[in-house]
């Protein structure tokens, strides 16, 4: 009987560099088999199979313990951090990003404690979330944390992790992390950017809306949708909105609206009523714009503010009311001007009337009268009264007499005798003689005269004087 030996090396040793957990080493041997081909075929084959299940086991494991290999290199060279810390926050193991992302080293993950590294509202509420079994699942989503560093800086992280039990029941939290520190930063500006547009929208009494045109909904935000809608942020549906606004102004604002989704117009603004939820009209300033485009350039979305101008809306009607009261009473003024010029046209006229009626009967009645007095026989006193009488007469005819009885003289009677004797010529001592006066009060009736002309304080003569008012009348 012929026997043929067939040895079959099985040397593992060469896969040691990928063997991580310890226990690998005892498989570190060479192993061999011969397998006889002789007629015992069943002894034969039963050890050809037990030696191929050994090797088809010791392979899976290599295999395992390889893509185990690669996917360690992967987690070591990936571009997010990678951790491992047990309950109370003590760190087990972490890869190089982890590392270097928080300034540490290798040998510094012994001396590490995720809790003291993190605020202390947020280590309470981990905690919390770890003490509670239902609450555990949290770990799973994106929880964001404030991480103090090696240098003493702060940074944000994003991570999610999971809890796992080991074999030996201890529990684990593996998690991944990345740095969101500039993306916050960003939300911090943006929230800051925002709290200083609502501060501004407040002072300015500025609410906002937006009309979403495909889901046909309006939402009013910044504290107005309750007075408007339910709460502010809650979208109320085209239709309920529409019917809050006033008939008199629907066809102003479908047109306004229509031609600025039509590209017709840049913005929308109009003033318009809107009734509250208690039933009350307000007047509203609404200024809008198209701000969201689909592919074809339909309108998806308008956005714009509005202000509550119904105080302005009523102080102009009252404006307008008063600016009609005043015109009004301008009216009557300038009706009542027009009436008085005309009264005081008549009254200039019926007074040159009467002054040309006085001047006819003086010229063709008394003055004639007068002087048939006078061809009779008279003494020499009452001859030069007489006559004296005949020159007033005379001179009340004349511009000049006139002239000093204007309101802008104001010469009294007497003042205005003494002047006529003045401008004749006649001294102090002949007017006194001749108005039986003293020549004191002759004096006196000639200061008054001076003062009321003027020349109180000036050297023109008296006489000159009063020749230049007749000339100039």
């Amino acid at each position: 009987m012929t026997r043929f030996h067939r040895l079959i090396p099985i040397d593992f040793s060469k896969r040691e560099s990928y063997l991580q957990p310890p226990e690998w080493k005892k498989y570190h041997f060479t192993f061999s088999t011969v397998i006889p081909f002789t007629y015992k075929a069943k002894e034969a084959f039963n050890m050809t199979t037990d030696a191929q299940e050994i090797i088809a086991t010791l392979t899976r494991r290599i295999e395992e313990l390889e893509r185990g290999a690669r996917f360690t290199g992967l987690l070591e060279q990936g571009p997010d951090a990678v951790y491992v810390i047990d309950v109370s926050g003590n760190f087990v193991d972490a890869n190089d990003t982890a590392l270097e992302m928080m300034g540490f080293s290798r040998s510094d993950i012994p001396h590490l404690n995720f809790f003291e590294m993190i605020r202390k509202d947020q280590k309470e509420k981990t905690l919390a979330i770890l003490k509670d079994h239902d609450m555990r699942t949290n770990f799973s989503r994106a929880l964001e944390y404030q991480v103090k560093c090696n240098d003493e800086s702060l940074i944000w992280i994003q991570t999610r992790a999971s809890l796992v039990k080991e074999r030996n029941g201890e529990l684990l939290l593996r998690g991944i992390a990345v740095d969101v520190t500039d993306r916050k930063k960003r939300e911090e500006e943006l929230k800051e950017r925002e709290e200083n547009l609502s501060m501004a929208l407040e002072g300015a009494e500025l609410g906002i809306w937006h009309w979403d045109t495909t889901q046909r909904v309006v939402t009013m935000e910044k504290g107005w949708g309750k007075q408007f809608s339910q709460e502010s942020g809650e979208s109320i549906t085209q239709e309920i909105f529409l019917s809050r606004l006033h008939p008199n102004e629907m066809k102003m604002l479908s047109e306004a609206f229509k031609a600025h989704l039509c590209g017709e117009t840049n913005a929308i603004h109009v003033r318009h009523r809107l009734k509250s939820l208690q039933g009350t009209w307000h007047w509203m300033s609404t200024r809008g714009k198209a701000v969201e485009f689909s592919s074809n350039g339909r309108v998806l979305k308008v956005a714009g503010t509005f202000l509550d101008i119904t105080s302005q809306v009523r102080m102009e009607k009252a404006l307008a009311r008063q600016k009609a009261a005043v015109e009004e009473k301008m009216n009557r003024l300038e009706e009542s001007q027009a009436a008085l010029k005309a009264i005081l046209g008549q009254r200039e006229k019926d007074r040159e009337e009467m002054g040309e009626n006085m001047t006819a009967t003086l010229s063709h009645l008394v003055l004639p009268a007068l002087e048939k007095v006078g061809e009779a026989t008279l003494s020499s006193g009452q001859r030069h009264h007489l006559e004296a009488a005949m020159t007033s007469l005379s001179e009340i005819v004349s511009p000049f007499t006139r002239r000093l009885t204007s309101p802008f003289f104001n010469l009294t009677p007497m003042e205005l005798k003494v002047a006529e004797f003045i401008r004749q010529g006649h001294t102090s001592k002949e007017m006194a003689l001749t108005l039986n006066l003293s020549k004191g009060t002759i004096d006196f009736h000639r200061n008054n005269i001076r003062k009321k002309l003027g020349l109180n304080k000036s050297g023109t003569n008296l006489r000159t004087q009063l020749l230049s008012l007749t000339h100039h009348t």
